[in-house]
Protein backbone atom coordinates (compact mmCIF):
# COMPACT_ATOMS: atom_id res chain seq x y z
CA UNK A 1 0.00 0.00 0.00
CA UNK A 2 1.25 3.23 -0.70
CA UNK A 3 1.92 6.08 1.89
CA UNK A 4 -1.52 8.01 0.53
CA UNK A 5 -3.19 4.60 1.23
CA UNK A 6 -1.94 4.61 4.86
CA UNK A 7 -2.38 8.28 5.70
CA UNK A 8 -5.90 7.40 4.62
CA UNK A 9 -6.37 4.19 6.42
CA UNK A 10 -5.12 6.36 9.55
CA UNK A 11 -7.65 9.19 9.47
CA UNK A 12 -10.54 6.23 9.16
CA UNK A 13 -8.69 3.86 12.38
CA UNK A 14 -8.80 7.41 14.20
CA UNK A 15 -12.28 8.26 13.89
CA UNK A 16 -13.45 4.84 14.85
CA UNK A 17 -11.50 4.44 18.04
CA UNK A 18 -13.76 7.03 19.30
CA UNK A 19 -16.78 4.82 18.21
CA UNK A 20 -16.63 2.27 21.35
CA UNK A 21 -18.32 3.94 23.77
CA UNK A 22 -21.65 3.28 25.07
CA UNK A 23 -24.08 5.91 23.55
CA UNK A 24 -21.82 6.58 20.40
CA UNK A 25 -23.46 5.72 17.28
CA UNK A 26 -22.52 6.09 13.80
CA UNK A 27 -24.04 7.31 11.12
CA UNK A 28 -23.34 7.25 7.46
CA UNK A 29 -23.80 9.51 5.13
CA UNK A 30 -23.62 10.58 1.03
CA UNK A 31 -22.87 14.18 -0.38
CA UNK A 32 -22.53 15.54 -3.74
CA UNK A 33 -22.38 19.30 -5.20
CA UNK A 34 -20.32 21.87 -6.72
CA UNK A 35 -16.69 22.43 -6.32
CA UNK A 36 -15.27 25.71 -7.17
CA UNK A 37 -11.83 26.30 -7.60
CA UNK A 38 -10.40 29.69 -5.60
CA UNK A 39 -7.59 32.17 -6.11
CA UNK A 40 -4.87 31.77 -8.66
CA UNK A 41 -6.32 27.88 -9.36
CA UNK A 42 -9.93 29.81 -10.25
CA UNK A 43 -8.03 31.62 -13.17
CA UNK A 44 -7.77 28.42 -15.26
CA UNK A 45 -9.71 25.84 -13.94
CA UNK A 46 -13.79 25.80 -14.23
CA UNK A 47 -15.80 24.68 -11.70
CA UNK A 48 -16.42 21.01 -10.79
CA UNK A 49 -17.99 18.45 -8.98
CA UNK A 50 -17.47 16.84 -5.52
CA UNK A 51 -18.73 13.22 -4.31
CA UNK A 52 -17.88 12.28 -0.73
CA UNK A 53 -18.99 9.55 1.60
CA UNK A 54 -19.16 10.13 5.59
CA UNK A 55 -19.08 8.06 8.83
CA UNK A 56 -20.10 9.99 12.07
CA UNK A 57 -19.46 9.59 15.90
CA UNK A 58 -20.70 11.38 18.81
CA UNK A 59 -19.37 9.97 21.86
CA UNK A 60 -20.94 11.08 24.73
CA UNK A 61 -17.96 11.88 26.73
CA UNK A 62 -16.93 14.44 24.51
CA UNK A 63 -18.33 18.45 23.91
CA UNK A 64 -18.49 17.80 19.94
CA UNK A 65 -18.63 14.61 17.66
CA UNK A 66 -15.92 13.53 15.11
CA UNK A 67 -16.72 13.38 11.04
CA UNK A 68 -14.83 11.30 8.76
CA UNK A 69 -15.12 12.00 4.92
CA UNK A 70 -13.86 10.02 2.08
CA UNK A 71 -14.04 12.63 -0.94
CA UNK A 72 -13.17 13.24 -4.71
CA UNK A 73 -13.17 16.33 -6.72
CA UNK A 74 -12.81 17.27 -10.23
CA UNK A 75 -12.26 20.52 -12.08
CA UNK A 76 -11.81 20.70 -16.01
CA UNK A 77 -9.70 23.12 -17.75
CA UNK A 78 -10.52 26.55 -18.60
CA UNK A 79 -8.27 26.14 -22.10
CA UNK A 80 -6.62 23.01 -22.60
CA UNK A 81 -8.47 19.57 -22.91
CA UNK A 82 -7.67 18.26 -19.58
CA UNK A 83 -9.13 18.06 -15.37
CA UNK A 84 -7.62 18.95 -12.44
CA UNK A 85 -8.60 16.28 -9.43
CA UNK A 86 -8.20 15.43 -6.03
CA UNK A 87 -8.76 12.35 -3.83
CA UNK A 88 -8.54 12.48 -0.12
CA UNK A 89 -10.35 12.27 3.67
CA UNK A 90 -10.63 14.33 6.58
CA UNK A 91 -11.33 14.23 10.27
CA UNK A 92 -13.19 16.69 11.33
CA UNK A 93 -14.57 18.21 14.50
CA UNK A 94 -18.55 18.62 14.44
CA UNK A 95 -20.18 20.90 16.52
CA UNK A 96 -23.79 20.60 16.52
CA UNK A 97 -26.02 23.42 17.68
CA UNK A 98 -29.46 23.15 19.53
CA UNK A 99 -32.58 22.93 16.66
CA UNK A 100 -35.89 21.81 16.80
CA UNK A 101 -36.36 21.33 12.71
CA UNK A 102 -33.33 21.88 11.61
CA UNK A 103 -29.90 21.83 13.24
CA UNK A 104 -26.84 24.10 12.23
CA UNK A 105 -23.69 23.04 12.52
CA UNK A 106 -19.96 23.75 12.30
CA UNK A 107 -17.41 21.19 10.99
CA UNK A 108 -13.26 21.79 10.94
CA UNK A 109 -10.26 19.29 10.45
CA UNK A 110 -6.86 18.33 8.81
CA UNK A 111 -7.09 16.73 4.70
CA UNK A 112 -5.15 14.88 3.46
CA UNK A 113 -5.16 14.68 -0.62
CA UNK A 114 -3.74 13.01 -3.74
CA UNK A 115 -4.01 16.19 -6.22
CA UNK A 116 -3.76 14.62 -9.89
CA UNK A 117 -2.93 16.69 -13.27
CA UNK A 118 -4.16 15.38 -16.61
CA UNK A 119 -2.38 17.68 -18.55
CA UNK A 120 1.37 17.61 -16.87
CA UNK A 121 0.38 13.72 -15.54
CA UNK A 122 1.94 14.93 -12.26
CA UNK A 123 0.45 13.78 -8.62
CA UNK A 124 1.26 14.54 -5.13
CA UNK A 125 -0.28 14.14 -1.91
CA UNK A 126 -0.22 17.17 0.41
CA UNK A 127 -1.58 18.12 3.61
CA UNK A 128 -4.65 21.12 4.03
CA UNK A 129 -7.28 22.14 6.00
CA UNK A 130 -11.10 23.01 6.00
CA UNK A 131 -14.15 23.93 7.64
CA UNK A 132 -17.60 25.06 6.95
CA UNK A 133 -20.94 25.37 8.23
CA UNK A 134 -23.99 23.31 7.30
CA UNK A 135 -27.56 22.50 8.39
CA UNK A 136 -29.46 19.09 8.77
CA UNK A 137 -33.11 18.62 8.33
CA UNK A 138 -34.27 15.08 9.96
CA UNK A 139 -37.01 13.61 7.22
CA UNK A 140 -39.05 9.99 7.98
CA UNK A 141 -36.33 7.32 8.36
CA UNK A 142 -33.15 9.59 7.54
CA UNK A 143 -31.15 13.03 7.84
CA UNK A 144 -30.77 15.23 4.95
CA UNK A 145 -27.85 18.55 4.79
CA UNK A 146 -26.86 21.33 3.19
CA UNK A 147 -23.18 21.81 3.34
CA UNK A 148 -21.04 24.92 3.10
CA UNK A 149 -17.00 24.27 3.53
CA UNK A 150 -13.84 26.25 2.51
CA UNK A 151 -10.58 23.99 1.57
CA UNK A 152 -6.94 24.45 1.25
CA UNK A 153 -4.48 22.21 -0.16
CA UNK A 154 -1.07 22.81 0.95
CA UNK A 155 1.10 22.35 -2.27
CA UNK A 156 4.96 22.82 -2.55
CA UNK A 157 4.26 25.73 -4.73
CA UNK A 158 1.48 27.48 -4.12
CA UNK A 159 -1.91 26.29 -2.31
CA UNK A 160 -4.82 24.92 -3.54
CA UNK A 161 -7.98 26.79 -2.60
CA UNK A 162 -11.24 25.56 -3.42
CA UNK A 163 -15.16 26.05 -2.20
CA UNK A 164 -17.69 23.39 -2.11
CA UNK A 165 -21.50 23.34 -1.46
CA UNK A 166 -22.59 19.75 -1.28
CA UNK A 167 -26.11 18.49 -0.12
CA UNK A 168 -26.70 15.12 1.42
CA UNK A 169 -28.40 12.08 3.20
CA UNK A 170 -27.57 10.57 6.79
CA UNK A 171 -28.61 7.42 7.98
CA UNK A 172 -28.02 4.95 11.30
CA UNK A 173 -27.82 5.95 14.75
CA UNK A 174 -29.15 9.07 16.31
Amino acid sequence: MNRFGLTVAALALSALAFAPGANAQARFGIAAGLAVPTGDFGDVLSSGFNVEGSVEFRPATMPFGLRGDLFYNRFGYDGPDGNFSGFGGALNALFQMAGIAATPYIVVGPTVTNLNDSITDESQTKIGAQGGIGVKFPLSGFTSKIEARYGTVFADDENFNMFIINFGIMGGGR
